[in-house]
């Protein structure tokens, strides 16, 4: 029975000194870092989601290293990456370069590959990849009286008018956007603030917006709302 026991305690005291001690040598390196992202991608005060990303978006990809004691990788800037994107050398190589820079180019790509050699300081090489969704911008209309409600891009309201702004989300650059109104297909002059009135015989009104970039107007988003005119 004693011999049963002092087996059990030292196996015991075995796995831990090779799970806290030995083992964390062996430790595969694939486990000790991965890749994040974040874009340039605008996006209006308040909104707490992530900015994604467009055409023409600066996209920086970041090596977050999980430091392991006694794993013998514990300082990344000592770690060789190379760099590539979909697929292809970004001719970005070197030693402790941890991030990695580029613009998103090209029209109908739905998602950039990003992927990192890295070669630790024993010669071993790890890798590891990241996807990143790119989308088309967004342009989101809403209106400035809070007391007017906006549901399923529709509005009902009592009022005999209303005004509308737009908030675009996800364009590299806000400050050079062209925007274009219209009211039931028709151009209407307007820029960032747009009033739609009722008129006589007409009670109802489709609203469209079009955002483009100013420097290339394939870079877009299109917002439409339809608003009710109720009562007499």
């Amino acid at each position: 029975m004693k011999k049963s026991i002092i087996f059990v305690l030292f196996t015991v005291l075995f796995t831990i000194f090779i799970s806290s001690g030995f083992g964390a040598q062996a430790a595969n390196p694939a486990s000790i870092f991965y890749l994040t992202w974040e874009s340039n991608g605008s996006s209006p005060i308040g909104y707490q989601g992530k900015n994604l990303a467009s055409v023409g978006c600066v996209i920086k990809v970041t090596v977050q290293p999980l430091i392991y004691s006694g794993s013998g990788y514990s300082d990344p800037s000592k770690w060789q990456y190379r760099w590539y994107l979909d697929g292809e050398f970004a001719d970005v190589d070197g030693v402790g370069i941890e991030q990695y820079r580029f613009m998103v180019k090209g029209y109908g790509s739905d998602s950039k590959e990003v992927k990192v050699n890295i070669t630790f300081p024993n010669g071993f090489v790890q890798e590891k990849t990241i996807i990143i969704p790119i989308i088309n911008p967004k342009a989101v209309i809403k209106t400035t009286n809070k007391s007017i409600a906006l549901r399923n891009e529709t509005i009902n309201t009592n009022e005999t008018e209303v005004a509308l702004m737009v908030v675009p989300y996800f364009f590299s650059n806000t400050t050079k956007l062209k925007i274009k109104w219209y009211e039931d297909d028709e151009y209407q002059n307007g820029n960032s603030l747009f009033i739609v009135k009722k008129t006589e015989g007409g009670n109802s009104r489709l609203v469209k917006i079009l955002v483009t970039d100013y420097i290339d107007s394939l870079i877009r988003a299109i917002g439409q709302i339809k608003i009710n005119f109720l009562g007499i």
